[in-house]
């Protein structure tokens, strides 16, 4: 089989982002994760993404009144969409919105992953070699 048949009968792999407050952030960890998958699956390599950008004007002013519960389910719902539509895992690209990761995470199937976790397994190993 050619290295070209191959790669076409390969199920891709599919990632979902939840956007952060600001779009270069969601446009950064795209970005990273495709340089990742590179690197690891080879340079003509990329997954597949769905990116859902949530408003900015509604993420912020929920902030503002601290109607964290309505944030937490736009959060769940988004999650939702993102596994229903095919994503294999989601990416939470928002420091803002780690306080509603443990919902977001109970809300579906896939695997979620967010953007503090490997610096938080960084500081664990680091605090271990101490």
């Amino acid at each position: 089989m050619l290295e070209n048949e191959k790669l076409e009968n390969e199920r891709p792999i599919v990632f979902g982002i939840i956007g952060g407050v600001s779009r270069e952030s969601t446009v950064k960890y795209e970005k990273h994760i495709d340089l990742a998958m590179q690197k690891h699956l080879g340079i003509t390599r990329t997954g597949e993404r769905i990116v859902y950008s949530l408003s900015s004007g509604v993420m912020l002013s929920l902030m503002a009144a601290g109607r964290w519960d309505k944030i937490g389910e736009i959060l769940r719902k988004t999650a939702i969409n993102l596994q229903n539509g095919g994503a294999q895992f989601i990416l939470l690209s928002s420091n803002t919105f780690h306080r509603c990761f443990p919902e977001i995470k109970a809300a579906v199937r896939v695997p979620v992953v967010h953007i503090l976790d490997p610096i938080l397994e960084l500081l664990e190993e680091k605090s271990e070699k101490t």
